[in-house]
């Protein structure tokens, strides 16, 4: 028979339609179905655990779901609205907050609207006839299960200060067990054929008095496992006879079976019944969801497996029907051969090939026609496993080979001549024939066995890395040449035998398990790893053989089964200890240079204050020094000779200067500590030029200088501070001044570019050389042609105008040529008009 998961041709289904087949009665029926959710909601709210605010178990929601499942779906809103208010008055009539009762019944309503649109209601009647049709109950049973879980916990959070967590989970089993039991009952039952009808037709089941024992011996089982007082853990005691009746009874029988089942369980369970309220170890909300989980595992266990059996019997039947003769049987068998990946070959008792499958013929290389008759060994096996394969596949013994899983490991030829691994395993054709043909069946593992082999090579010659395996409960299972050279142990001697507690330090092992609130063991290794499926790395310390310590980097991660079954853990380690003390002293000093760092920040701002403070204390003696030799020089105090005249006027000229430096040191000093406050205010730039270029009108006097300006005609707006612009333009036209000879010519022009100002002064003195001009507008720098010229000044000026510029959102640049002239470019933005 085919082993295929293809759907079956369906049947077409009767037409949605309640017994009798006239409109008339659908009025009637549904409301005794709604009474029965009534009473099934009130028995299950009144019969819930003591303590618990959720029942144990939710039958009405499978008898909800289908009443809208096999409803037209013109009629769902109503039939929502008819769920909310009698599931709300069930729980109304079992005691319950009329709030609450409300707010239950809308989440059982939209359970039963999810089922049924998840079904595939909404398009055309829900059947269960296929394994298909099961999967499709199954999603659709935990997405309604969801949905009232969301609701049901929120209502019982908000309204009884329930908690959510435990809510949640007890809502979700007792629903998705209520709709898993019921539903199929109704999908089987329900839609216009009689089990006496479908009895009949099952071909191969079991008799009625077969029927009736199976029936007995399950529900005496169930009320073995269940009765009062028994805790021991005998509960899937009761899966084996849902294997049976899965075998031989038919689906809906298999479903009326499981509702008994399920009802007798809950009775018993809420009369103190079961291993899992009679060993009072858990909480009623606990032993109710395991309950109710044991129930789910009843129906995927017995239901699938009496559809898959039924539709075998019925594609039996129809190929049957349609060929009558064992042709088509014939047929259908050469085609599932023909088409698995399987090798499949027919030999008999003398060793000779009686039929193989597409599979032989394509890892052979040879037609069927030249493998029926040909001696097994010597058509597929490389030479020299001929003794072996006589001995086991024709003596008529259980296979006992050396392949996976304990079936022999053969050696195929293929085409090319190459070796093909191969595991087989051989069976009487007819088991009540032993010395008839036998059927061996392999699998081709090449490509398997390489890979291993290949994975085995890498880790063994991983020497610098120690990759550790595991079983589940941390018992090593692997232990690779890297581990070996860096622990110092032997595979021999950690393999089957230690577990990684015996290289790890016993103080991280308990620090690790007080910070995840765990007993320290192997668990403190694997914890996030089974909790959350992704790999952890972080830093352990080992203990060598020789009684020494390394750190290492360890990543865990987890070996699972093609299910995602976690069956070990493997471990990769490798020894970072020097990295980690270089890191250590990396951090050390980036700690050190942090700690210089704020010690010179704060030399730095010790000096910025005392500039500015000395600064204060000078202007004051300054500008009495000026204004006294200003009042000698007017003869109000007395008549000045001219000798005495011209040393007045150099004790101004130097005062003067002396007080700029220490204008420059108090505006370098509110720069640097952000203190220098700028008062904006709308101006006119040609007046701060003019005003500068008064200011400089005494140092212009007696020089031999061409002065060119060009301020335009049309104003030049600007926002920004007044004063603190003039000293800028002050220092630029000073510098310009002072390094050029006289003969020479200053030019001073200011335009309007876009959306800035520009202001241009250029000179024709000595200019800077191009390698120091970078280095210009830094405090305190002086040009090399400057010093060799002697001309005074302190390094101050250009490191203002770049900082009062850049203050005005601003920029300066400067071009310079030595012995040809200097040309510095301020620019600043206008406001937008």
């Amino acid at each position: 028979m085919s082993t295929s998961t293809e759907r079956a041709p369906e049947r077409p289904a009767p037409p949605i339609a309640w017994p009798g087949g006239r409109r008339s009665v659908v009025l009637p029926v549904t409301a005794a179905t709604l009474a029965l959710v009534f009473a099934l909601g009130f028995w299950s709210v009144v019969f819930a655990p003591s303590g618990s605010q959720v029942a144990a178990w939710w039958p009405a929601a499978g008898v909800s779901a289908a009443l809208v499942a096999l409803s037209p779906p013109r009629s769902w809103a109503p039939l929502a609205l008819s769920l909310v208010v009698v599931t709300g008055a069930a729980n109304v009539a079992a005691g319950r907050p009329l709030l609450v009762a409300l707010c239950f019944g809308v989440a059982n309503a939209a359970e039963a609207v999810i089922i049924a649109w998840s079904l595939g209601a909404a398009r055309e009647r829900p059947s269960l006839r296929t394994t298909a049709d099961m999967r499709r109950l199954v999603v659709a049973s935990v997405l309604g299960g969801l949905v009232i879980g969301l609701l049901a916990s929120l209502t019982v959070t908000v309204l009884e200060n329930g908690a959510f967590l435990v809510t949640w989970e007890r809502v979700l089993a007792s629903h998705v067990a209520g709709v898993l039991i019921v539903l199929p009952v109704a999908l089987l039952v329900l839609p216009g054929v009689s089990p006496g009808i479908r009895w009949k037709e099952w071909r191969g089941s079991a008799s009625v008095l077969e029927a009736g024992a199976q029936v007995v011996a399950v529900l005496v089982v169930v009320s073995v496992v269940f009765s009062r007082g028994q805790d021991r853990p005998f509960v899937y005691l009761c899966i084996p006879f849902l294997v049976w009746l899965a075998l031989r009874l038919p689906p809906w029988a298999v479903a009326l079976e499981i509702l008994a089942i399920a009802t007798l369980v809950n009775v018993l369970t809420h009369e103190g019944g079961g291993p899992f309220i009679a060993s009072g170890a858990m909480t009623p909300e606990t032993s109710a969801a395991l309950v109710q989980s044991f129930l789910v595992v009843c129906v995927v266990v017995a239901m699938p497996l009496a559809l898959a059996l039924q539709q075998r019997r019925e594609t039996l039947a129809d190929l049957m029907r349609s060929g009558g003769d064992l042709k088509v049987e014939r047929d259908f068998t050469a085609a599932v051969l023909d088409s698995t990946v399987s090798l499949i070959v027919v030999v008999d008792r003398a060793g000779r090939i009686v039929r193989a499958n597409a599979a032989v013929e394509r890892i052979s290389g040879l037609s069927l026609a030249r493998l029926v008759g040909a001696a097994y060994d010597e058509a597929l096996l490389m030479p020299g496993t001929a003794a072996r394969f006589r001995h086991t596949s024709l003596s008529g013994e259980a296979p006992t080979g050396d392949g996976p899983d304990g079936l022999e490991h053969q050696v195929w030829r293929s085409p090319t001549g190459q070796a093909r691994a191969v595991t087989a395993s051989s069976r009487p054709l007819h088991r009540d024939d032993p010395t008839g043909p036998v059927v061996i069946t392999g699998r081709d593992v090449t490509e398997q066995l390489e890979a291993q082999g290949l994975l085995r090579s890498i880790l063994d010659a991983t020497t610098a890395t120690a990759v550790i395996g595991t079983d589940t409960e941390g018992v090593i299972t692997f232990f690779n040449a890297g581990a070996e050279a860096m622990l110092g142990f032997t595979s021999v001697e950690m393999v089957g035998r230690e577990t990684p507690a015996r290289f790890h330090v016993e103080s991280e092992v308990a620090e690790r398990a007080r910070e995840l609130e765990i007993a320290p063991g192997f668990e403190v290794f694997v914890h996030e790893v089974r909790r959350t499926g992704v790999p952890e790395r972080r830093d352990w310390t080992y203990r060598c053989s020789d009684g020494t310590t390394i750190v290492v980097s360890l990543t865990v991660s987890a070996r699972t089964d093609v299910d995602g079954t976690i069956h070990g853990y493997l471990g990769v380690a490798s020894d970072v200890t020097e990295r980690r003390r270089a890191e250590e002293s990396l951090r050390t000093a980036l700690e050190h240079e942090r700690l210089a760092v704020a010690r010179l920040h704060e030399l730095d701002r010790i000096k910025t204050d005392f500039v500015s403070s000395t600064s204060h204390e000078l202007r004051t003696p300054l500008t009495s020094v000026l204004g006294f030799s200003q009042l000698l020089a007017t003869e109000a105090v007395g008549p000045v000779n001219p000798r005495q005249r011209a040393l007045l006027t150099r004790i101004e000229k130097s005062g003067r200067r002396l007080l700029d430096l220490v204008e420059n040191l108090l505006t370098l000093a509110s720069l640097e500590s952000g203190e220098l406050e700028l008062r904006l205010a709308a101006l006119d730039l040609r007046e701060v030029v003019v005003i500068a270029l008064e200011t400089l009108e005494e140092t212009l006097r007696g020089r031999d200088l061409t002065l060119d300006l060009d301020l335009g005609a049309d104003p030049v707006g600007v926002w920004g501070d007044q004063d603190q612009l003039e000293r800028a333009v002050i220092n630029l036209l000073s510098n310009a001044i002072k390094f050029t000879d006289d003969g020479g010519r200053v030019e001073v022009s200011l335009t309007r570019v876009g959306d800035e100002a520009r202001l241009r002064i250029s000179d024709t003195g000595m200019g800077i050389p191009l390698e120091e001009q970078h280095r210009l507008f830094s405090r305190f720098f002086r040009a090399s042609s400057a010093t060799a010229a002697a001309v005074p000044g302190t390094g101050l000026g250009l490191s203002i105008v770049h900082a009062i510029v850049e203050a005005h959102d601003g920029s300066i640049e400067v071009t310079s040529t030595p012995d040809v002239g200097t040309t510095f470019v301020m620019h600043v933005p206008t406001p937008q008009e």
